[in-house]
């Protein structure tokens, strides 16, 4: 199994789920949590996944799967990591027409002129 696959990814959400869940019933292990807070701010409340490390992260490896390729990423491909971006594509879609993360927007829109179009 891949790192990416669709299985894995699967089996860490549930287990971050339950990570969650454990934390507010206040039965989660404190030395985990503190490494865990250490390691990844706001994982206790999905803060995390939001965060601006990650969103630079995705944004980087977007710019360079684009520069790579030539292409925006599309959603029938047979790569996982070209599906994996075209998802990221498809959410911040979804946060431009709702007004959210301009700031994220912009830069979309500065350095992946037309991002947000339908892929060739």
């Amino acid at each position: 199994m891949t790192a990416a696959s669709g299985g894995e990814e699967e089996e860490l959400y549930r287990a971050l789920k339950r990570m969650r869940i454990l934390q507010r019933q206040g039965r989660f292990d404190p030395e985990a949590a503190s490494l865990l807070d250490a390691g990844c701010t706001g994982w206790a409340n999905g803060r995390a996944f939001g965060s601006q490390r990650l969103w630079q992260e995705r944004r980087d490896e977007l710019l360079d799967w684009t520069a790579k390729n030539g292409r925006r990423p599309h959603p029938s491909a047979g790569d996982e990591t070209e599906r994996s971006l075209t998802s990221l594509v498809a959410a911040y879609r979804k946060h431009a027409l709702r007004g959210r993360h301009p700031e994220r927007i912009k830069e979309l829109n500065e350095l992946i002129p037309g991002w947000a179009g339908t892929p060739e």
